[in-house]
């Protein structure tokens, strides 16, 4: 989360990218902030205003987490279950598995640190309120036929 040198941050992308192109992928979507040769990471305050955050239909993961992130910030409970459930991001995995990391290294003084925690803290809940509402999109509607 602190500065880092620029090429050391390029390194730790492509060796942790899965992709030829992971080094393209972080700047493509801002998920470093640059200055001359340091860089950190990107927090929601950084990214918040990038048009169509997360909503790729694979995003990378720091985008649905910060499109998460953003939701539950601005208190849209119904559309973040939704997101996450479209996303399939609702169960255990890698999205999850961010949460926590970044739960763990975030200072504790941090917006981020704090939305973090929300949402691990609301994750039972949030996977409820997930299979709900596909169980009631599910469902027939009773009283759609005249009658």
């Amino acid at each position: 989360m602190s500065e880092q040198a620029w090429d050391d941050a390029r390194l730790v992308v492509q060796i942790g990218g899965d992709e030829d192109n992971a080094m393209e992928v972080a700047r493509g979507h801002g998920i470093f902030v640059v200055d001359g040769s340091r860089c950190r990471l990107a927090l929601l305050e950084d990214r918040a205003g990038r048009r169509g955050l997360g909503m790729d239909p694979n995003p990378p993961l720091i985008d649905a987490l910060h499109r998460a992130m953003l939701l539950w910030k601005q208190e849209k409970r119904g559309e973040l279950v939704g997101y996450l459930a479209e996303r399939g991001l609702l169960e255990d995995g890698p999205f999850w598995k961010l949460v926590q990391a970044l739960f763990e290294v975030l200072p504790r003084h941090l917006e981020d640190w704090k939305l973090v925690n929300a949402l691990l803290g609301e994750r039972p809940t949030l996977r409820a309120e997930g299979k709900q509402t596909a169980y009631r999109d599910a469902q027939p509607a009773l009283f759609d036929r005249e009658g």
